[in-house]
């Protein structure tokens, strides 16, 4: 309700509000992480998932929607390149990382991201940085960006973070794709938790397990590289985007390869 404890950050106003008319929407092939919980990763698979775009030649951004207190990826930049309207822009290496640059009461506050200033990206990857159902089915321009979009799931390897999951599932209007963060080889308990949408997307190869690591968990996303097992799942979740949509762009030739 934007109620917020005494000594909080006190919520700001968007500098121009949402434009969320038929006539705008993110360039390229957007891919939208979505995490079905609190902690559950998604800021980590989002930034993978940029990151094995990046490496596969086409051009990538990564959007940062969480309101600027709860962003996981404050720290991922290397270089902070200005504030725009709503938003704060950064660079990690060659990736683009845009963050909204205000504390926000809920998604509908998100202002419309800026254009990217070196034109049209082909893959536009958005952290949504909210809950499901504000995402999925809330009146934000999240919510009509996610519906052509290829949508990752993210949920941690324990019971209750399966159970909303697959709640979340039954809000997609298409297949999602869907990562588990946690140990390769999850309780008994845990995978017996798994309700009939994950058995499915796991008998379809939609599911990639994520593996978890003892310092990201302490230290967080930093300017560092992302470990090699988290990076591997970037890459294994971008490569069953480009399967489920044939209109993804093909990466172009680089330089070196003429």
């Amino acid at each position: 309700a934007g109620q917020f404890a005494a000594g909080s950050m006190p919520r700001s106003t968007p500098a121009f509000p949402p434009q969320t008319g038929p006539c705008w929407a993110l360039s390229g092939h957007v891919v939208m992480v979505v995490g079905c919980h609190g902690g559950a990763g998604a800021s980590t698979v989002a930034l993978a998932v940029a990151e094995a775009v990046g490496e596969s030649g086409r051009s990538v951004r990564l959007l940062d929607c969480a309101s600027a207190e709860r962003s996981g990826l404050v720290t991922a930049v290397d270089a902070e390149l200005g504030v725009e309207p709503g938003w704060r822009r950064g660079r990690r290496a060659r990736l683009p990382i845009d963050r909204v640059a205000g504390v926000l009461a809920s998604a509908a506050g998100v202002s419309v991201p800026p254009d990217d200033p070196l034109g049209a990206v082909e893959v536009t990857v958005v952290d949504s940085g909210w809950g499901t159902t504000s995402v999925l089915s809330g009146g934000s321009w999240l919510a009509r960006v996610a519906e052509p979009a290829a949508v990752v799931l993210v949920a941690r390897a324990t019971v209750p973070a399966l159970r909303q999951l697959e709640q979340a599932m039954a809000l997609c209007c298409r297949d999602p794709l869907v990562a588990v963060y946690g140990p390769t080889r999850p309780d008994r308990s845990v995978h017996a938790t798994a309700g009939p949408l994950l058995l499915a997307a796991e008998a379809t190869g939609r599911v990639v397990s994520v593996p978890s690591n003892r310092h990201l968990a302490s230290a967080g996303i930093t300017s560092a590289p992302l470990p090699q097992g988290v990076l591997k799942a970037g890459r294994q979740l971008f490569a069953r985007v480009l399967a489920a949509s044939p209109q993804a762009p093909a990466a172009h030739d680089r330089p070196d390869s003429l």
